[in-house]
């Protein structure tokens, strides 16, 4: 499944069933379009099956090292990324969070 088409599921489920303010979806939105950013700069095509832990920890070095984000910044992100896989779990899409063994600095 890409990516895409999940967090768009994602964050219709964020707006009518949790109540997600707009600006924590435009937030959210930012923090997807980074991850997809990512994953083409690497070559990595965005589908779930891709979506696995040492993916995802490339990911935040390259948040951490290359565009320096602060911490605030970065917990935030990687945030994002948690509630999204959580809802990607409990919509049985995957049998295991990959966001498991991740802790935010």
């Amino acid at each position: 499944m890409y990516l895409e088409d999940l967090y768009s599921e994602f964050l219709e489920y964020m707006k009518s069933e949790k109540d997600a303010s707009k600006l924590t979806i435009e937030a959210y939105k930012r923090d997807f379009n980074i991850s997809l950013d990512f994953l083409a700069i690497n070559k990595i095509e965005p589908n779930l099956s891709n979506m696995r832990t040492p993916i995802i920890r490339k990911y935040i070095y390259y948040m951490n090292s290359v565009k320096k984000y602060t911490s605030t910044t970065l917990c935030r992100r990687i945030n994002s990324l948690r509630s999204f896989f959580k809802f990607v779990l409990s919509q049985e899409y995957i049998d295991k969070n990959p966001m498991n063994p991740i802790t935010t600095p």
